[in-house]
């Protein structure tokens, strides 16, 4: 979650693309992008298990135990994480996508992160980031590799690395799931899971997160959160899955109303009204065929 963060810092430092960035919504916008990603990269590392008490069939109940099983045996993965939003600044409309390309092999202490930020027509920024695990390190270029800043890595940011991005763990919580079709997913035939976070589930994944705090909000009680989730209410989820080998292959939720919600409570109240769609998107590709990540040697041998 820092290293994303960095990142963020980098981006608004990086002198190409300040006018791009000088629009506050469009800020706050991509601000509240990496704030998504770095919740979901920390809901990676519940280890809960998926509730017992929803209203699934046994069948696809089934399914997704053997896809949370085989995701966790991957020697290696590709993960993706995307969150397209839509804002409206002066009767303009402006398409945001900030997605984060994560590369984990098992074992290994290297891992690699690609972070890429589009606005429309005002233009596309790239972020490269490689994790030193082992000497707690990480290096990052905003340039494509012209230069280098490296920074320390922290106990808490090391665990989070070291548990891989995570997929089922996302829907604890899910209230039901319904058998809905088959569609085709990165060249392979899946089959598709739909379901909803109901209220509970949603206050309880926003505390762990830190969301709030991130955003303005961390003084809400219990009560007042859960109140605003009941005023969301059911966050709409779709998975889909390899049938052949369990292996999950993509996720796609609606956080439209969350964000909404979220973004008005904090200090970007402003920033909520124009916010008229978030979706956040999850693949996982490459299973046990990401080959092992090494540092480029200017990235290590920089002085930044």
């Amino acid at each position: 979650s820092g290293i994303l963060l960095l990142s963020y810092g980098l981006l608004k430092g990086d002198k190409g693309v300040k006018e791009i960035l000088k629009n506050k919504k469009v800020m706050a916008a991509i601000g509240v992008a990496l704030v998504i990603i770095i919740a979901v990269i920390i809901w990676a590392v519940s280890k809960d298990e998926i509730d017992p008490n929803v209203k699934s069939t046994p069948e696809v109940r089934e399914a997704i135990e053997q896809s949370q099983t085989a995701s966790e045996e991957a020697d290696s993965v590709h993960s993706s994480m995307e969150i397209a939003m839509l804002i409206e600044e002066e009767d303009t409309e402006v398409n945001i996508n900030v997605r984060n390309d994560s590369y984990v092999v098992e074992g290994e202490n290297v891992q690699k992160q690609e972070t890429i930020i589009s606005l429309d027509a005002l233009g596309t920024q790239a972020i490269t980031t490689y994790v030193d695990l082992e000497n707690k390190k990480s290096y990052v270029t905003a340039d494509g590799g012209l230069s280098w800043q490296q920074d320390e890595v922290s106990d808490e940011d090391v665990e989070i690395y070291r548990q891989g991005p995570g997929f089922l763990q996302f829907f604890t919580g899910i209230d039901n799931y319904i058998e809905a079709g088959t569609e085709k997913i990165n060249g392979i035939m899946t089959d598709r899971y739909d379901g909803v976070i109901g209220a509970e589930g949603l206050a309880e994944r926003i505390k762990q997160t830190g969301m709030l705090e991130q955003m303005g909000a961390g003084d809400l009680s219990d009560e007042q959160l859960k109140s605003i989730c009941d005023e969301i209410g059911n966050v709409e989820v779709s998975m889909w899955i390899d049938p052949s080998t369990h292996l999950p292959q993509k996720m796609s939720v609606d956080m439209t109303a969350m964000m909404q919600k979220i973004m008005g409570l904090g200090e970007d109240e402003d920033v909520s009204g124009s916010l008229k769609k978030v979706t956040f998107t999850y693949f996982q590709t490459d299973y046990n065929a990401v080959e092992p990540i090494e540092i480029p040697e200017e990235a290590i041998s920089t002085n930044q």
